[in-house]
């Protein structure tokens, strides 16, 4: 009986524990959903008062509102619309296929969508403060003939504002900040009209435009943003007197057509203004005049032409300078900065630039799109992102040009039969970078002290290297899926600083191969430098040479070769090769320090190919003067004898009667 008494009582303590706890449990609130119906009912909420057609926030509301009522306001009287969960997907206000709906002096926060238009048209967002929301600030789709004005819309965490398959739309006097893009237009979006906006600080784009066409964008000011107006895939779209200031990118037109640009004003963007296509000319045909103003210079977008000259003189500022479809251009001692080129070719034929300062650029010459036979000659191209860039492009020469300091010096993608000589490629991440491309000439080029690799080789082959000077690059040659490209010219390769062959038999080309992978091999690698030396007759002499070799010099009267080499201690060599033309080659001495110094393990007939002349020699290394002279052929030297004295005698006779005449008188 205790037993059951007992059992009664811990059930009775336990029953309540369990009633105390239940009714101790404070009730959870679910988010829901409030409607403001097509009938005009307001379902969901007590904190939206109903006057006629206006619906007035007076209190702060922590739910999505789904307006499905056309012709009305809604009016936030300041208050805060804000969501509780931060779900990707949920809309503060959202339309439902309704027209002429006004949402007014709202805050509208920490939703996936902060106003979303959804096949909505003549509607209107304007005073309010969007913030803080994960995906798109305010969302036209498929929506028309709407005005989004005067808002303050930041912080989203992709776009500020997005049309996607709208039109019609217009966006005006908004401060669009700090969302990673500020106004992004997609999806076949057009003759939407965005002004006097200020967009500012977002972490990619101002204003995107993707697969959008015909809209307008002016008097808009765009300051420190990732790009500032950014088309890709886009059409005809204007930008009319914009302030660009303080990107990373100014404008970026990419893969797009037939813009109009007028009175814009790009200043200290990192890269200015970028126009970038592929083979179709389309990609580069836009109307963009001289009232487009870079760092207080015009930009010269020159479509069609045919012998101009751009220099100082005629030009005295140029901010961007562009040749479409032209030929016969000249550009000659521009210094052009922070770009996305410094100079542009598409399409461009038989043209040159010469002596000209190119830095701080995305790219500093970019030679694309269809362009042939173009000359870049003796430009200073510095601080790029890549120095010269050939781009399905063909039979252009690079030559003479200096490249430091640049991402890539010079680069190549699908550039085929193209010559890149004697250039100076120094202190770059990558001396030259190929990416497809075939058939193409490099040669007497110095490739020194690049970071990542002297050459950087990615599915090319067929590109023939000689007479290159490789010297102390971070790797000389890398070729990943580049196999069977050609090292040397069949009788000299290139000069590596890491060879550590030897020249058993003194002709200036190591005795073992150099290889640079299991598939590419130089058969004659050059035991010294290689350097070209131009004459009065417009031959060249080429030395290779383990010695410093300074003052060089060729003299027509006597046809000799005066140079002076030095070094340290040790024997140095030259290899030498004449032309005919320049020196007669059936006899050649060398002399150095007027004979004081001796010539060690010469060899005059080294090699001869029916043009030129190869001789080596080698002496101990100090400071020497060095001269080749030409000797007279053996051949000649009878007749020259037999000629010597008959002159001998001829005026031996003339003497002889002269001095028998005077003795007759």
């Amino acid at each position: 009986m205790y037993r059951k008494t007992a059992l009664t009582i811990v059930l009775v303590v336990l029953l309540s524990s369990v009633l105390i706890l239940r009714f101790d449990l404070k009730p959870v609130t679910a988010s829901h959903t409030i409607y403001i119906r097509a009938t005009g009912e307001v379902e969901g909420t007590d904190k939206i008062l109903r006057n006629e057609d206006t619906y007035i926030f007076i209190d702060d509301i922590n739910d999505s509102i789904v307006v499905e009522r056309s012709n009305i306001t809604i009016d936030g009287n300041g208050y805060t619309l804000q969501s509780t969960g931060m779900v990707y997907q949920s809309k503060g206000i959202e339309l439902r296929g309704t027209e002429n709906v006004t949402i007014q002096n709202t805050n509208v926060k920490d939703f996936g969508y902060g106003v979303f238009l959804n096949l909505t048209s003549g509607s209107t967002v304007s005073g309010s403060n969007i913030t803080n929301n994960q995906a798109h600030g305010i969302w036209l789709h498929n929506s028309s003939n709407n005005i989004v004005i005067g808002n303050n819309i930041r912080d989203s965490g992709a776009d500020g504002l997005a049309l996607g398959y709208s039109d019609n739309n217009t966006i005006s006097c908004n401060n669009i900040t700090k969302n990673e893009d500020g106004i992004d237009m997609f999806y076949s979006s057009f003759n939407n009209t965005i002004y006097s906006n200020n967009i500012t600080d977002n972490s990619r784009y101002a204003i995107e435009f993707w697969h959008a066409s015909n809209n307008t964008i002016q008097n808009n000011n765009i300051t420190n943003n990732g790009y500032g107006l950014y088309f890709l895939s886009s059409s005809n779209n204007n930008a009319y007197m914009n302030n660009i200031t303080n990107n990373e990118y100014g404008v970026y037109l990419y893969l797009s057509s037939h813009h109009t640009l007028f009175q814009n004003i790009m200043t200290s963007n990192k890269y200015n203004f970028y126009v970038f296509g592929s083979l179709d000319l389309d990609f580069f045909i836009h109307s963009i005049d001289v009232s487009n103003i870079i760092d207080e210079k015009p930009i010269y977008y020159l479509i069609n032409q045919e012998y101009v000259a751009i220099d100082p003189t005629n030009y005295p500022k140029v901010g961007y300078l562009a040749f479409v479809n032209c030929t016969n251009m000249e550009v000659k001692n521009l210094a052009l900065t922070n770009n996305g080129q410094g100079v542009l070719l598409a399409y461009v034929r038989n043209s040159r630039i010469i002596n000209s300062n190119l830095s701080s650029n995305k790219h500093g010459i970019y030679i694309g799109a269809g362009s042939s036979n173009n000359t870049i000659y003796e430009n200073t191209v510095t601080q790029n992102e890549y120095g010269i860039m050939l781009d399905s492009c063909s039979d252009n020469v690079i030559t003479g040009n200096k490249m430091t300091n640049n991402d890539r010096g010079i680069s190549l993608n699908f550039a085929f039969y193209n010559s890149i000589a004697r250039n100076s490629i120094t202190n770059n991440c990558y001396g030259l970078h190929s990416d497809i491309s075939s058939d193409n000439r490099i040669y007497e080029n110095n490739i020194t002290d690049s970071t990542c690799g002297g050459l950087h080789m990615v599915s090319s082959s067929g590109n023939s290297f000689y007479h290159n000077n490789l010297i102390h690059n971070a790797k000389q040659a890398t070729l990943p899926a580049s196999p069977y490209n050609i090292w040397d010219d069949s009788c000299e390769g290139n000069y590596w600083s890491d060879y550590i062959g030897s020249d058993a038999n003194h002709d200036g080309i190591g005795d073992a191969l150099y290889e640079v992978d299991p598939y590419n091999t130089d058969h004659y690698p050059l035991m010294g430098t290689f350097h070209s030396f131009n004459t009065s007759l417009g031959y060249a002499v080429d030395v290779i040479s383990n010695s410093t070799i300074e003052d060089f010099r060729y003299s027509e009267s006597n046809s000799t070769i005066k140079m002076y080499v030095s070094g340290e201690a040790g024997f140095g060599f030259c290899r030498v090769s004449i032309s005919h033309v320049l020196m007669n080659v059936s006899g050649i001495s060398v002399i150095i320090d007027n004979g004081q110094v001796p010539v060690l393990y010469p060899n005059y007939t080294l090699y001869d190919n029916g043009t030129h002349r190869w001789i080596y020699f080698s002496y101990q290394h100090s400071a020497l003067e060095v001269v080749i002279v030409p000797e007279f052929p053996s051949f000649l030297i009878l007749p020259l004898f037999m000629t010597l004295t008959l002159l001998t005698v001829i005026i031996c006779k003339r003497r002889h009667t002269r001095k028998s005449c005077s003795t007759s008188f």
